[in-house]
């Protein structure tokens, strides 16, 4: 079978142009894909904006026994967009209609998942255009995985959370907050701020 890894970043605007320059080597984290030929017999094909260094590689190889090294070096495919625009990846993707079909290619009818990062349009677009699962939560239900949401869960299921707020969305959101915590809790200190997704 195949494993897609596609660390699709789809984040907001200001997120994406903050994070810009950084972007590729934080698609590259995803190469840690490659070690799931540690315990499974399968083919990874690794999407990116810019393709991994040698060196990269030959140190990703370094950290498992040879006959792994070997199966990576035989059994990992690198399909980079040379494009290293702060665009989420799946969405520069779709622009590429050659890479897709090179990416069906390697697929070639196998089983296959494809492992993104997150999962918004862009990636269920690419899922949809090469006919393969993805392996996460609709679009649409993203904002109940969101840790406001989690809490709010809790609180309706009787599952005990930690001292704090929901829904803070502003300064004096922030401030509100930790008045409240402080004086539920008058020896609290300090209390540690959340963003509700991701970044």
């Amino acid at each position: 079978h195949v494993v897609i890894a596609m660390p699709s970043y789809s984040l907001s605007d200001s997120l994406l142009q903050h994070y810009g320059a950084r972007i590729p080597a934080m698609e590259h984290r995803y190469l840690n894909a490659a070690l799931l030929l540690c315990r499974i017999d399968c083919d990874i094909v690794f999407v990116c904006s810019l393709a991994p260094d040698p060196e990269v590689l030959a140190y990703l190889r370094d950290l498992v026994p040879p006959a792994v090294a070997n199966r990576m070096q035989r059994r990992v495919h690198h399909v980079a967009l040379d494009d290293p625009s702060p665009r989420p990846l799946a969405e520069k993707l779709l622009d590429r209609p050659d890479l897709l079909a090179g990416i069906r290619d390697l697929v070639g009818g196998r089983t296959a998942v494809i492992e993104p990062w997150n999962v918004t349009e862009h990636e269920v677009a690419v899922a949809l255009e090469l006919g393969v699962p993805i392996n996460g939560t609709a679009p649409a239900l993203r904002s109940t995985a969101f840790k406001s949401a989690g809490r709010t869960l809790f609180h309706r299921a009787g599952v005990p959370v930690p001292l704090g707020r929901e829904d803070v969305h502003s300064v004096d959101d922030v401030a509100a907050a930790a008045e409240w915590v402080r004086a539920s809790r008058p020896a609290v200190g300090a209390v540690v701020l959340k963003l509700d997704d991701s970044g």
